[in-house]
């Protein structure tokens, strides 16, 4: 104990005596530690994050826990209000959040009217009115009710008045029964009460099966990752104490999602921590060079200590316990100022900072990582101080050269092995640790080998600047004399301008992935459609007028289909957009197709305008009237009506018997002023739905079919009085189906039919294209399966078409999956609605504005559509904690790295001065004056500082093959759409280089400013000795 006593008083004396000597090591031992904690505080915040961001983009129906009851009322029921109580408590306690109570009642009808009856606690928060008023709390003996949805207006219900109408809001906790306009006629209305319970107390309900339901959304912004697994235990007692207090009791809570977004969160705070431990041992790197370069202090202190007696063991002793108190000291600097950094990180992102200590920097296994680290930096600087060089064949083998070797091996094989596969790394439910480690190990890797080359690379230098002056010989030779600190400068060169080179490609590689992947998404800058929660067309929402006020607006169709010879397609999307929409996409990327956007819209634009054709009604027009006569079968007749808005309005003209009839129809008035474009003749419902017909003798249950020959007079319109007038003749259209035309005149048209349920018959003007097929751009599977005259024949929504291929584009913007199928939108839109209307209708509008569009979507009329703006898309994804994380990370190491080289040539060029202070005194001496010797250390800096860059712009280059699967793996779970292409950003590239020259230049010239100055050494006299 007294020996290793005094060998502990040695140490710290030492390390007393000469501090400057062991600052190198402390400095980056400590940073280490400090990055180490940081990214351990880091990475749980990017956990926290990751999980709230994937809970608030979650539907709410799927982040909502739900506790249900179903059952009769009546006196012998238990009375909602104590079942009320019980579910508000265990919910509250589970979520920590006041449930919503709601009833519904099962379907009822009175006086023709269907509807969903039920109540809401706080209804008026959770609708937007349209007419009326709101109602007044539900009690006993007076409630009232809103209507949501169903058609035509109820005044009353089952004795209660409905006082108004309204939409319900998108995270209201009753779904949207009959939502939307006149197309949600056919679904009943839903009639809210406000009050749950009170609505259960009326007299006339206690015979209905009702459902109660109590629901609680989770907010993703009070949620953190480590209250998840709480909250599972919460949820399972709840669910436990309300099936004790009543077997009827469900509960149903998003336990799997949580689970799926734990589960990813805990792999992306890997993924960070995994790209922060490049710089942790990027900083235990710089460490050991810096204590390679002080073996030879530690060789004297050996000999000493062996000289006054001691044995080999305590010498041992010594030299750890020196470097472990240094460790020791360091890493506990750094740990602390880790959790000064983790408490602001916390406070920036408003994330409590208590529990994210203790959660990660301060927590045991926080701590047992600061003890590791402090253990592995002894390990490593002592290796490094007292390992010495082998040698083997004449040549000397240093450590560095067999980490270097070690890092270059495990590159190759990682690389041969897939490891920055793209589409292999979207896919992978791991932590990518291989990719993840790569840019460290191609750094050490090229470090190693800069090192080596450094000498050769030198002497090489000194003999072809032989016929040079003295001063750049001279400075190139004391490098190759004393090549140790050097070295670690030149080391420290490469990994910082290979990382900051690396750092920087990923960031613009990242932003114009995320650039891509926004404007794929929205090619211009909004894309409306259609919002399924409110059945809404973009039609019915607004006139086109409308839509061009918001600024450049284009019509965009788009439908599914399949290609009937062409199996192993994955799917297939038709899309209609006018031609000279295409050049202006801003989500077109060049390697989408070889032909340029120009060019493919020429190749699909209209030669002519077209037009659908048919008759057109009037303003006036209130009653379509036709004249049939049928020979057979009896068959039901439709006519379809393209109204001002470009929407169609489907009119039924009945089932007219055999024999001469005079059909009458109502026209909607959406329809007023439309353009009838076709009649179909289809099977009777009966025949559709109940099997054969008497008139051809057929069973029940056997194919359903008619035949006979159907004559039509001239289509007729009533107005206002009841006036009719000519519309105009059928004697031109055109018969596709299973028909043939029998006659064709100027008032009439006669067609023989054979009805099946697979085919109906349909009468149509003539195509205002002349029956050619449209003129469309194909992806490469179905373009190599087209016939010899370039025709492709498609099923859009199950409808027959056939077009004409006459580009191939492998990807375009919208479309992220399977087969694409890009015609102009007018050509594809009048091809099918002439056959089968309303398929061709366009279900999308993109537009191109500024952002003050974005306040215009968001009223009316515009409010009942979906909006996506690019923008906003744009700002989600460069939210993404791990990508973001990452970025800060890489940019930080890089900044790291510059400093300590920076701070590596500052010491080769004090260290210049200090130790070779009677070197320079002589070559002062023989003539060199103190400028040249300024001269002499900054072209030696100089020297040193370009080493490094070369070598860091072959690190970059290298390092830049795995940016693509770097950015894959830490921005996106899946494989990004459109795929990731290399960006350099090379202005930011040259301002950065620019800058880093500038200081590196500027430290040089102010170290070396007053070197010499003063300084005079006599000269002896001319010819004397």
């Amino acid at each position: 104990m007294i020996a290793l006593y005094s060998l502990a008083r040695l140490a710290c004396a030492r390390i007393a005596h000469r501090p400057l000597r062991s600052l190198l090591v402390m400095i980056g031992i400590g940073a280490a530690a400090l990055m180490l904690a940081a990214s351990l505080a880091g990475s749980l915040l990017t956990e926290d994050r990751a999980v709230q961001r994937a809970i608030g983009d979650l539907p709410v129906s799927e982040r909502t826990a739900r506790a249900f009851w179903g059952g009769f009322g009546g006196p012998t029921e238990e009375p909602f209000g104590s079942l009320d109580r019980v579910a508000r408590e265990a919910l509250g306690r589970a979520l920590g959040a006041e449930p919503t109570a709601g009833v519904v009642f099962t379907e009822l009808r009175e006086n023709g009217n269907l509807a969903l009856l039920g109540a809401l606690d706080g209804l008026p928060k959770q609708v937007r009115l349209r007419s009326g008023r709101l109602p007044a709390h539900c009690r006993r003996g007076r409630c009232e009710l809103l209507q949501i949805g169903g058609g035509r207006r109820i005044r009353s219900f089952l004795h209660l008045p409905v006082v108004g109408t309204a939409e319900l809001d998108a995270e209201a906790p009753v779904p949207a029964t009959g939502v939307g306009d006149e197309t949600g006629a056919q679904a009943p209305a839903l009639l809210l009460a406000n009050g749950a319970e009170g609505l259960t107390q009326q007299p006339d309900l206690d015979l209905f099966y009702r459902t109660y339901a109590w629901t609680s959304p989770l907010d993703g912004r009070s949620l953190h990752v480590w209250e998840l697994g709480d909250l599972d235990r919460r949820l399972g007692e709840a669910r436990v104490a309300l099936q004790l207090r009543s077997d009827v009791f469900r509960v149903a809570a998003p336990e799997v999602e949580l689970d799926g977004i734990r589960q990813s969160a805990r792999i992306s705070g890997r993924r960070l921590l995994l790209v922060a431990g490049q710089g942790v041992s990027l900083l235990l790197v710089f460490a050991l060079l810096v204590a390679a370069g002080l073996r030879n202090d530690f060789d004297a202190a050996a000999s000493r200590l062996l000289g006054f007696g001691a044995t080999r063991m305590q010498v041992f002793a010594e030299a750890s316990l020196e470097v472990g108190a240094l460790a020791m000291f360091a890493t506990a600097a750094g740990w602390a100022g880790g959790v000064l950094v983790s408490f602001g990180l916390a406070a920036l992102l408003d994330t409590p900072a208590a529990p994210v200590l203790t959660r990660s920097v301060l927590s045991a296994p926080g701590l047992l990582a600061a003890a590791g680290l402090a253990l592995a930096a002894t390990a490593v600087v002592l290796a490094g101080a007292r390992a010495g060089a082998w040698r083997t064949n004449g040549r000397s083998v240093t450590l560095l050269d067999l980490a270097g070797l070690a890092a270059a091996g495990t590159v190759g094989l990682a690389l041969a092995q897939g490891a920055a596969d793209p589409e292999a790394l979207a896919g992978e439910r791991g932590s990518g640790i291989e990719l993840l480690l790569l840019p460290s190990l191609v750094s050490l890797a090229v470090a190693a080998a800069c090192v080596r080359l450094v000498g050769p690379a030198l002497r090489a230098c000194e003999r072809l600047l032989r016929r040079a002056g003295p001063v750049p010989r001279l400075a190139l030779l004391s490098l190759v004399r004393n090549p140790g600190r050097a070295s670690v400068a030149v080391v420290f060169g490469v990994t910082s301008v290979g990382i900051g080179l690396f750092a920087e490609t990923y960031r613009a590689t990242l932003g114009q992935n995320l650039s891509d992947q926004a404007a794929f998404a929205v090619p211009l800058d909004y894309v409306l459609r259609e919002d399924l929660g409110r059945l809404v067309s973009v039609q019915r929402a607004a006139p086109p007028e409308s839509y061009r006020a918001l600024g450049e607006s284009y019509p965009v169709l788009r439908a599914s289909g399949d290609v009937a010879r062409l199996e192993s397609s994955a799917g297939l999307t038709v899309l209609g957009v006018p031609a000279e929409a295409i050049p202006r996409l801003r989500g077109w990327r060049a390697d989408f197709a070889d032909e340029p956007r120009s060019e493919l819209a020429r190749r699909i634009r209209p030669d002519h305008a077209l037009a659908l054709g048919g008759l057109r009604l009037s303003r006036e027009a209130r009653e379509l009237v036709l004249e049939t006569r049928i020979e057979g079968d009896r068959v039901a007749l439709e006519a379809s009506i393209q109204t001002p808005r470009g929407d169609f309005e489907t009119v039924d003209l009945g089932e007219p018997l055999a024999g001469r009839r005079t059909l009458r129809a109502v026209v909607p008035s959406s329809a007023r002023g439309g353009l009838v474009v076709g009649l179909t003749v289809d099977l009777t419902q009966l025949g559709r739905f109940g099997g054969g017909h008497r008139e051809t003798g057929d069973k029940p249950g056997q194919q359903a079919r008619a035949d006979g020959l159907l004559r039509l007079g001239r289509l007729r319109e009533g107005g206002g009085g009841m006036a009719f007038t000519p519309r105009g003749s059928l004697g031109g259209w055109e018969v596709a189906g299973p028909a043939d035309l029998v006659s064709a005149g100027a008032s009439s048209l006669a067609i023989r039919y054979a009805i099946t349920r697979e085919r109906a018959v349909r009468l149509h003007p003539p195509r205002p294209d002349g029956g050619q097929p449209p003129p469309v751009l194909a992806s490469p599977g179905l373009a190599a399966a087209v016939g010899r005259d370039g025709t492709l024949p498609l099923r859009v929504v199950g409808e027959p078409l056939t077009v004409r291929v006459v580009g191939t584009i492998r990807r375009f913007p919208t479309v992220v999956e399977g087969d694409v199928i890009v015609g102009d939108v007018t050509w594809l839109e009048t091809a099918l609605d002439v056959q089968a209307p309303p398929v061709g209708v366009p279900g999308e509008v993109w537009v191109r504005g500024g952002p003050e569009v974005a306040g215009l979507l968001a009223r009316p009329p515009f409010d009942v559509l979906e909006a996506a703006s690019r923008r906003s898309v744009e700002a989600g994804l460069r939210a993404d904690p791990l990508a973001r994380g990452t970025l800060v990370v890489l940019t930080l190491t890089a900044l790291v790295a510059l400093a300590l080289a920076l701070i590596g040539l500052a010491l080769v060029v004090f260290s210049e001065q200090r130790d070779r202070a009677g070197e320079l005194a002589d070559l002062e001496a023989q003539g060199l004056d103190p400028a040249a010797l300024r001269r002499q250390l900054r072209l030696r800096a100089a020297a040193i500082a370009l080493a490094g860059a070369l070598g860091g712009l072959v690190a970059g280059a290298l390092l830049s093959a795995l940016v693509v699967g770097f950015v894959t793996l830490t921005a996106n779970a899946t494989e990004p759409v459109p795929p990731l292409v290399l960006s350099i950003d090379w202005v930011v590239i040259g301002l950065a280089a620019a800058a880093v020259t500038a200081v590196t230049v500027g430290l040089v010239c102010v170290l070396t400013r007053r070197a010499f100055a003063g300084t005079e050494v006599a000269r002896p006299a001319a010819g004397g000795q």
